[in-house]
């Protein structure tokens, strides 16, 4: 029983139940023990923990980070309105399909939710280099375009599970995306500019203070 609480809080928030809940567990699991489990299960899912917990996979595939990576490496002030999206994402059970749109389009399909606008961060998280005034158009025209490749390439492996980025030079062999497809999502994520807008105030979700103990 003991090792079994300590699995699910483990898979479910990612922290070890305390030596009261581990009694507390053990006493109602003697009682009914599938009552024990589900009641335990469903207060863990019901907990902020649970979204702060899986949301750091959906950070990988997002490739979010709060600096630009890269030699400069500049801090990301406004980079958390994307982080807490997904957090409270996961913990308000918010429907998948809404969760995939509002990331590619919700600033479109939204313009008026704070949320769905918050949730457009998934498009330029990725690593951004700060050109120094100095450049050549042409190096700024090859930066601009590797930037849209991993937009391009990144909305292929997380949404579609599909390697897109490939085709930007020949058509895929393996996953049949052909080069013509590639420049369409190119045109698409072109039609704007990477640019810091302001949001309605919105009650930040802050990592609990055990998890950021671990």
């Amino acid at each position: 029983m003991r090792k079994l609480v300590r699995r699910i809080f483990l898979d479910l928030i990612g922290l070890p139940p305390t030596p009261e809940q581990v009694g507390t567990f053990v006493t109602a699991f003697t009682g009914n023990s599938q009552s024990a489990v589900e009641s335990l299960v469903d207060q863990l899912l019901a907990s902020p923990q649970y979204g702060e917990r899986w949301a750091r996979h959906w950070f990988d595939v997002a490739r979010y980070a709060d600096s630009d990576g890269q030699e400069s490496d500049a801090d990301r002030p406004t980079a958390h309105p994307y982080r807490d999206f997904v957090i409270r994402s996961l913990n308000d059970d918010l429907a998948f399909d809404t969760f995939v749109r509002w990331q590619l389009a919700g600033d479109e399909l939204e313009p008026d939710n704070p949320q769905a606008i918050a949730a457009t961060g998934f498009i330029v998280a990725g690593t951004l280099a700060v050109l120094p005034n100095n450049l050549m158009e042409e190096e700024r025209t090859r930066s601009r375009f590797n930037e849209l490749d991993d937009m391009i390439a990144t909305t292929g492996s997380a949404m579609l599970a599909l390697t897109i980025g490939c085709a930007r030079c020949h058509d895929n062999k393996y996953d049949s995306v052909p080069r013509r497809d590639y420049y369409r999502l190119l045109s698409a994520f072109n039609g704007g500019d990477r640019a810091e807008v302001p949001l309605a105030p919105l009650k930040k979700v802050r990592p609990h203070r055990e998890a950021e103990a671990k």
